[in-house]
């Protein structure tokens, strides 16, 4: 691949982040977290091998509700946990961290989000922030699959190569992401109409710079069945609707 890159003039870089990310787009290897041959997480790397410090509590199927506040201050969070409530206070900081969807859905349940929102639900208002699940952006992907004649066995960590690019000229910073896959890889709903070859190469490409912007919203402020989760975190029945 980086071969092919070179060829019609994309430039070829070390590393997929800094300069290459940052710039006019390349192409490169794909830096991945792996050890003894598999990939792993971030909960596998950074957090399993400390699970014995005494400092250090994961909770697994925890439903996290609400933060608690004293004043303007958070102090900790309000979570479901076995069938019973429990409310956890922070010595020195809360952060909150549940990805794109869920951080704006539980600081909306705490009254933190656009007041005529929260007060359509019955949700008491602790700061107006009108900004909350606003500019809700996704990524499209799609996954081209290449037969190969020949069984080839996965040898690395499935993505091994990838580049950035520019949909057109005219535009600064590159709008395209493509990676490199030794598996046959796409959406299940491809899969299951198409069927997967036994034996095959991917390319998998996504759009960086979408133009669609969304929001998330709460469609009430009843609490609903846990998402199953390593760490603390949440959900409730939320919409995500793209303009």
């Amino acid at each position: 691949m980086l071969e092919g890159a070179r060829s019609i003039g994309m430039p070829t870089f070390e590393s997929n982040n800094g300069r290459m990310m940052e710039g006019a787009g390349g192409a490169s290897l794909v830096d991945m977290l792996t050890r003894d041959g598999k990939r792993q997480s971030i909960f596998r790397a950074y957090t399993f091998p400390y699970m014995d410090r005494p400092n250090l509590t994961v909770l697994s199927n925890a439903l996290v509700t609400r933060l608690t506040f004293e004043g303007s201050r958070a102090t900790g969070v309000e979570l479901s946990y076995q069938g019973q409530t429990y409310r956890l206070r922070a010595n020195l900081e809360v952060v909150l961290s549940l990805g794109a969807i869920h951080t704006p859905k539980v600081l909306m349940q705490s009254g933190i989000g656009d007041q005529a929102e929260l007060q359509r639900l019955g949700i008491p208002l602790l700061q107006h922030l009108p900004g909350v699940g606003k500019n809700f952006q996704d990524h499209p992907a799609f996954g081209c699959v290449w037969e190969c004649a020949e069984t080839l066995d996965a040898r690395n960590t499935m993505c091994e190569a990838t580049f950035f690019w520019r949909s057109k000229t005219g535009i600064d910073t590159p709008d395209l992401q493509t990676c490199q896959a030794e598996i046959p890889f796409s959406s299940a709903e491809n899969a299951a109409r198409f069927g997967m070859p036994p034996s095959g190469r991917s390319l998998f490409g996504g759009v960086v710079r979408p133009k669609s912007r969304g929001r998330i919203r709460l469609t009430g402020p009843i609490l609903r069945t846990p998402f199953r989760l390593r760490l603390i975190s949440s959900r409730s029945r939320t919409t995500c609707k793209l303009q």
